[in-house]
């Protein structure tokens, strides 16, 4: 028992996966959006913010500094708003 069998993706695994949800999507994505302007955003965002935080954790630095111009330039609020925010709770959970 224990953590033997880890499916989890990392990297640029990851990065398509995540390109190959949205384009799958899209179209969802774009009619929710229209019924709660701003929704799109804030999809891209919090999806982007975790593919970057996990290329830090796994020390693609170049690549999580792409995913950061990247999301800056797009949805530069939802994306540093969840980065600062997992940036203070991992510092309180340290406290």
């Amino acid at each position: 028992m224990g953590g033997a069998n880890n499916n989890q993706l990392h990297g640029k695994e990851l990065e398509n996966l995540k390109k190959y949800f949205f384009q799958h999507l899209a179209p969802l994505i774009d009619k929710v959006d229209e019924k709660h302007p701003g929704a799109k955003k804030r999809i891209y965002g919090s999806h982007y913010a975790m593919v970057f935080k996990d290329h830090l954790k796994c020390g693609n630095y170049k690549m999580a500094l792409l995913i950061a111009l990247n999301a800056t330039k797009l949805y530069p609020l939802r994306f540093w708003s969840l980065f600062a925010r997992d940036i203070y709770a991992a510092i309180m959970r340290r406290l």
